[in-house]
């Protein structure tokens, strides 16, 4: 049931990256999505979108939006003993706050294709304007959308080890680089280095945790040793503010291009070269 959007979309994959302008619509919320969004200041804040998968299953159905780096999503929705319906990818537009809204122009039916899809898998009451259209950002590891008479919280999948080279670029003053050489079997050769200063090389071994989602945090014996490296690091670079026991110390695979880790308390996006 995966859709072929090629007859259908007016935009080849080169619009992937582009800027898009619309008319504002309206945001409709229900009453089950504000308690979330009046707390969310409490929780990570948000501060632009955050790629990954970010999935909901009961005893019900499964139901997944998967984020990119050039701004598109697709959906999946599945119930057990059906084929499962999966579709996209759309354009994400910019709200107010934390809020995206997949865009449907140039498609046929626009999100009534999604609708009629799952009313087949899973018939239920009808679906109200705006369900399943827009996608509001709760912290940086969940997302909340409106189906039918009520709210999902959708909370993010972290994947399993995905060898390869990833490199962050601060584009502010201090400008720090970071890169992770990460191997297969867990290793991870870091690289920091800001303004021009020295390299700090090292390699520390990270292991595998399950909760809240699957990630990979530096082996407990090896903790020392990476405090140690982030003294060496702001000794070459003052300006950093480092948390020892946080920072670098964990590794997210958020997409197959993507990681995640911490710098100076908040999470930054590391591509694979």
């Amino acid at each position: 049931m995966v859709r072929d959007h090629s007859k259908l979309r007016m935009r080849d994959a080169s619009d992937a990256r582009a800027e898009h302008s619309s008319v504002a619509r309206t945001s409709p919320m229900m009453k089950l999505i504000q308690p979330w969004l009046m707390v969310v200041q409490l929780l990570m804040c948000v501060m632009a979108q955050d790629v990954g998968r970010f999935e909901f299953s009961s005893n019900e159905f499964y139901m997944a939006f998967s984020v990119y780096e050039d701004h598109r999503v697709g959906i999946t929705f599945r119930v057990d003993g059906k084929p499962a319906f999966a579709d996209g990818l759309y354009h994400l537009l910019k709200r107010p706050g934390n809020t995206y809204e997949v865009d449907f122009r140039n498609t046929f039916k626009g999100v009534d294709y999604w609708y009629d899809n799952i009313d087949l898998l899973f018939p239920g009451k009808k679906f109200r304007k705006g369900d399943l259209a827009f996608l509001y950002y709760q912290t940086a590891d969940s997302i909340a959308v409106n189906f039918r008479d009520r709210g999902i919280l959708l909370t993010r999948v972290g994947f399993g080890i995905n060898p390869g080279i990833y490199l962050y670029r601060s584009p502010d003053a201090p400008r720090l680089k970071v890169v992770y050489d990460i191997y297969a079997d867990g290793g991870v050769r870091m690289q920091v280095w800001c303004d021009g200063g020295p390299s700090h090389y090292e390699i520390f071994k990270f292991n595998r945790a399950d909760r809240p989602y699957v990630h990979y945090v530096v082996d407990p014996t090896e903790q020392a040793a990476l405090d140690r490296y982030l003294d060496d690091v702001e000794k070459s670079c003052p300006a950093l503010n480092l948390k020892k026991g946080r920072d670098l110390a964990s590794v997210t695979f958020a997409t197959g291009v993507t990681v995640v880790i911490p710098v100076e308390g908040a999470r930054q996006l590391l591509e694979k070269l």
